[in-house]
């Protein structure tokens, strides 16, 4: 089905192929700013993801999902602004004109890597990885 979209949408002139990143030509995905791709020993108890985009990732994106070989991807919450104060160590700064939206991660394994995809009606986009310890 998303490939004939895709599909659809070339022959409209508004998706000449992809991204390096998988998406749609002109449509970059959000940023990941937490964990920041290539991180190692995430440790957070409850984790979050945080990203940074023009607007509400949901406009464009699907909820994130994280993978990671051998097991079942899972599922991140509703992107949604992130409550006042403070964001984790380690956060990137979003790029000039985002805002920062995150989402919710229900359970993660130790000691595993992760790939954040986003999907989208062109396909997946790899928003970058992370280990946990």
């Amino acid at each position: 089905m998303a490939f004939v979209i895709c599909a659809f949408a070339v022959f409209l002139g508004s998706c000449k192929g992809t991204s390096p990143a998988g998406g749609c030509a002109g449509v970059r995905p959000p940023t990941l700013l937490y964990p920041q791709p290539g991180a190692t020993g995430i440790a957070d108890g409850h984790l979050t993801l945080f990203f940074g985009y023009p607007r509400n990732p949901d406009t464009a994106f699907g909820k994130p999902r994280l993978n990671s070989h051998g097991s079942a991807p899972i599922l991140g919450g509703p992107y949604s602004t992130p409550s006042p104060g403070p964001m984790p160590p380690g956060t990137a700064s979003p790029p000039p004109g985002d805002q920062v939206f995150v989402s919710a991660i229900p359970t993660y394994a130790p000691t595993t890597t992760y790939t954040v995809l986003l999907p989208n009606v062109c396909g997946p986009s790899n928003a970058g990885s992370f280990s946990t310890l």
